[in-house]
């Protein structure tokens, strides 16, 4: 590393100016307009489902999201045989938009009054699931265009990661720009889709390939929306990501603020796109569930504190702390509480709130989200180089499967350390025992009791209506210039099932092959051409970093006066000229002069 030059002046931005690496608002936290908490929840029946989201909004959570049980998210009404012992289990069970009338009874006036956007993890079926909210809304007397929310509507990381896939690649992309079109006058405060990097970094990959595989994932959405005659900034405005927060604190809040400086890039560089909020990347963290351990529980607590600590200083518009009994149960109320708490701790109590950008300016945090950049980058023109887009997410699928394996390893060989499991054994006994969630009822009971209330449904509803709709849908689907959200709509409206729908689309488009899900389809092309040959610019010119250690740029040199940015004011620690006496600039990497230009803002 002889040949590492570096900067002789530290580059920095200004929070709320482009490429928006302190964060997207001027202001952030600092007036009060915290990050939105949310808890992930939901099972059984709707009915229950309407109980669970008043809890929620009485615990204190600002949004609500929900899970859905696996038929919901396969496609598969109650009665079908692969729904059986799985009904309400994982989530709730949804199969008509009379079921989102009982899950919303009472909430629509409460949660449009609070401004309470209401997210959906829901993929291959969320066009289905999104027609039933609005057709429930409208039964309700209100107007979807007060509607606030995110479908989560992201089928590319199902692909990779968690596998509740229906259709091949084709018809997947098809109705995601179909959603996105539909909404943009329908549903003008609902995020078309929030793309996903958490499932992956689940599955085992790096942060680095999180970023990549998320962004890669983006822009072949929104290449798609293009091809389908949207513009980048209608589809840009309404998106929003879901990203991990993980255990390694500096690199999850340096993850989180490349995370920003990429995606504007990508929109006003890579796309030509001058729209400020497209170029500004609203995200959604959630502090990964698959680092929390059965083995003394309690220390999850910990964990879970830390995390959270990571993703406000990478500065998030929501946060969702897990709660510390994932491992071994649904979440118990106190459990809930303790997780909706945490993120309040670290805004309120330990003032976090009070800065924008706390940490930014440590150089040992600018170094990390500098070489963070460079591997998204170098990952991004490694996928931009594969002949089709199938052949990318076979690529980004082994490469997921190939890091599982070495994660896993690091942690039984005791490489990576986990309290309680491999090391800091000792003592277990003294943690108490976690109490298990029970939910009320027989879950048996409770399924029969389902299977009743929807055969009843079926039975009372209107034949002609809901088939004449049905078969307008599939004639829809084999014209790809239209939008099949208003034939799914009306399916909705008409008392069509999630079943019933779902089958249509299954005969239009087919159904994915569970060993490569994006075939059999027609080749669909890596990004286009503008965009592939920006990548390769942009990894040429940060080529310089991927790979280098802090360790090998700090060895030798006369020790920083001090990691942190003292000072609570962002303007007293907004400019470079400020901080050139207090951050030793050899800590810089040499950075392309188009990045500079821009991160200077002298143009």
């Amino acid at each position: 590393m002889g040949d590492f030059a570096l900067k002789d002046k530290p580059v920095f931005g200004r929070a709320g100016e482009y490429p928006y690496t302190r964060g997207i608002h001027p202001d952030m936290y600092t007036k009060g307009n915290l990050p939105t908490v949310r808890k992930y929840g939901g099972f059984g029946s709707c009915g229950e489902l309407n109980q669970h989201l008043k809890q929620q909004i009485a615990l204190g959570v600002t949004g609500l999201s929900i899970a859905y049980d696996l038929p919901t998210q396969m496609g598969f009404d109650p009665d079908h045989s692969m729904a059986l012992g799985e009904v309400g289990v994982n989530g709730v069970s949804v199969s008509s938009s009379k079921d989102y009338e009982e899950a919303f009874h009472g909430l629509f006036p409460e949660i449009i009054s609070k401004g309470i956007g209401v997210s959906k993890t829901i993929n291959a079926t969320a066009p289905i699931l999104l027609a039933f909210y609005v057709a429930a809304a409208k039964r309700q007397g209100v107007d979807p265009k007060e509607l606030r929310g995110t479908i989560q509507n992201d089928v590319l990381k199902e692909y990779l990661s968690r596998n509740t896939f229906i259709y091949p690649l084709a018809g997947t992309l098809r109705l995601a720009r179909d959603v996105f079109g539909w909404c943009k006058s329908e549903l003008p405060r609902f995020n078309t889709i929030s793309i996903c990097g958490y499932h992956m970094r689940e599955k085992g990959c790096t942060a680095s390939q999180e970023l990549a595989y998320m962004f890669s994932n983006a822009i072949e959405y929104l290449v798609t929306g293009v091809a389908g005659g949207l513009k980048i900034e209608e589809i840009a405005s309404q998106v929003s990501f879901f990203i991990n927060v993980k255990k390694n604190l500096f690199e999850e809040a340096a993850k989180l603020r490349a995370a920003r400086r990429i995606w504007a890039q990508i929109i006003k560089e890579g796309f030509g796109v001058d729209h400020e909020r497209s170029q500004k990347l609203r995200m959604q963290s959630y502090t990964g569930g698959s680092d929390l351990i059965k083995q003394k529980p309690q220390l999850n607590i910990v964990r879970d504190a830390v995390r959270t600590l990571a993703a406000v200083l990478g500065g998030p518009q929501g946060t969702n702390t897990t709660s510390f009994d994932e491992a071994i149960t649904i979440p118990t109320a106190l459990s809930q509480q303790i997780a909706i708490d945490t993120p309040y701790i670290i805004l309120l109590e330990k003032a976090l709130a009070q800065t924008v950008d706390p940490f930014g300016g440590s150089s040992y945090l600018e170094f990390l989200t500098d070489k963070i950049e460079a591997e998204v980058w170098s990952e991004l023109d490694l996928i931009s180089r594969c002949r089709t887009y199938q052949e990318a997410l076979a690529r980004m699928h082994r490469t997921l499967e190939d890091e599982a394996y070495r994660e896993q390893k690091a942690e039984d060989s005791g490489q990576k350390k986990v309290a309680g499991k491999n090391w800091a054994k000792d003592n277990e006994k003294l943690y108490p025992s976690v109490p298990l969630f029970s939910p009320p009822g027989d879950p048996a009971k409770r399924e029969k009791e389902r299977l009743a209330a929807f055969r009843d449904f079926k039975a009372k509803r209107g034949r002609e209506h809901y088939g004449q709709a049905l078969r307008e849908l599939k004639s829809a689907a084999q014209q790809p210039d239209l939008n099949l959200m208003p034939r799914i709509l009306e399916c909705a409206q008409s008392g069509a099932t999630l079943g019933e729908i779902s089958d249509a689309l299954r005969e239009a488009f087919g159904t994915a092959d569970p060993s490569a899900p994006w075939e059999p389809s027609k080749p669909v092309e890596v990004f286009n051409g503008q965009l592939r040959g920006y990548l390769a610019k942009k990894a040429i010119s940060f080529s310089s970093l991927r790979g280098v250690s802090y360790s090998v740029i700090a060895s030798g040199a006369e020790a920083p006066r001090g990691n942190l940015i003292q000072g609570n004011s962002l303007h007293e620690i907004a400019s470079p000229e400020a901080r050139n006496d207090r951050i030793p600039f050899r800590f810089w990497k040499p950075i392309h002069h188009s990045r500079t230009h821009a991160l200077t803002h002298s143009n």
